[in-house]
């Protein structure tokens, strides 16, 4: 998975976010479980905030980067959830006025709705 951001003299090279390629090694026929699922949030101010699955073995891992405004660079990945029983399933991101951010998801075999706030 890569980014680029565009800032007044065009676009940046491109980064590279997530470079793990054990999730292309699971069956070529579903592509659902090679899907790394990236999401962006970007708050009033320009911050950026990114959200995404990452293959650990035989099951996928919440991880979340982020590109302050001001900043030259994207910020260390970090693990957002520390369940190693199932899958992170169906995340979804929102980032507020204030920046905010939320992030929200599943487990694959639970039922129960999960959320990280984060500024």
């Amino acid at each position: 998975m890569y980014a680029n951001r565009s800032n007044t003299t065009g676009f940046a090279t491109q980064t590279a976010i997530e470079s793990d390629d054990e999730a292309a090694d699971t069956d070529p026929n579903d592509h659902s479980q090679k899907a790394t699922s990236p999401i962006l949030g970007v708050d009033p101010a320009g911050n950026v905030t990114l959200l995404w699955r990452k293959r650990v073995g035989t099951r996928f891992d919440l991880w979340t980067r982020s590109f302050p405004k001001a900043g030259t660079d994207w910020g260390a990945p970090k693990l957002l959830e520390t369940s190693n029983a199932h899958s992170v399933d169906w995340l979804s991101l929102g980032v507020g006025a204030n920046g905010t951010v939320i992030a929200v998801w599943d487990y694959e075999t639970e039922y129960d709705i999960l959320a990280a706030i984060f500024r």
